[in-house]
């Protein structure tokens, strides 16, 4: 009898144990859960940096985080105009950010914070030695604002938008519509079936009777905002000569 009561204790507090055990384990992940939910609800989350380089002297570095997709940009130094575009996927579990070219096919991963994400190595893991602090990009809600400028503008029809400084220039295109030219203190739209399209290489060429707009894909990035571009943008009007960068939607 005593050995059945023993038997049963021994069996309670095991169920006890067990419970508590897959209650604390919930509660563990309910809390992961609440934490990367806040951690990603602003978007888009901008994330910008300068990568050690084996044979240059640094990868300028930018990771968009869209709500379905991410947008990676990658510009060597001191190796021309070279601009590296790669559009994919993210999964955040934890703390661990990973980049998807493709469906399963990791391109990177990074620790994530909301403040800024550090590279981990191809195995997932931490990078160490004298350069470990340079593998993190820190977050640009500077970047962030223009790309919400971006995305209204896109809601609105703009297709193409292009700036330059000194002289103040802007340029938007609806493909579709029209396009519009501003300076300070003006604005001039042109119906866009005006422009002839010419294809040369990898430039494009837009041209009317009173404006020629050059694009060429490569690093341009603003020299007042800082923002970086896809493009560089040439235009000729009223006899001027004006350069500036330019993306599109």
């Amino acid at each position: 009898m005593n050995n059945k009561v023993v038997n049963i204790t021994i069996l309670v507090l095991l169920v006890v144990f067990i419970l508590f055990r897959v209650n604390t384990a919930l509660k563990q992940m309910n809390s992961k859960e609440e934490q990367i939910s806040q951690s990603i609800e602003n978007l888009p989350a901008v994330f910008s940096g300068i990568l050690p380089c084996a044979d240059c002297p640094g990868i300028e570095s930018i990771v968009v985080l869209n709500e379905e997709s991410f947008e990676e940009l990658s510009h060597y130094q001191d190796r021309g105009n070279n601009l590296y575009q790669v559009d994919g996927t993210w999964t955040l579990t934890g703390d661990t950010l990973k980049l998807y070219r493709v469906e399963d096919e990791l391109h990177k991963a990074f620790v994530y914070s909301r403040e800024q994400i550090k590279l981990l190595d191809r195995d997932l893991q931490p990078i160490t030695g004298d350069l470990e602090e340079n593998y993190t990009l820190d977050r640009s809600p500077e970047q962030e604002s223009i790309r919400s400028r971006h995305s209204e503008l896109q809601d609105e029809g703009v297709d193409f938008l292009a700036n330059g400084n000194e002289p103040f220039w802007s340029v938007q295109i609806n493909f579709d519509g029209q396009l519009v030219y501003q300076t300070p203190g003006s604005e001039t739209p042109y119906p866009f079936s005006e422009f002839e399209e010419i294809v040369e290489d990898q430039k494009t060429m837009y041209s009317a009777d009173n404006m020629q707009i050059t694009i060429i894909p490569g690093y341009c990035r603003d020299s007042m905002s800082g923002f970086l571009f896809t493009h560089k943008v040439e235009i000729q009007t009223k006899g001027q000569d004006m350069t500036g960068c330019g993306r599109y939607l």
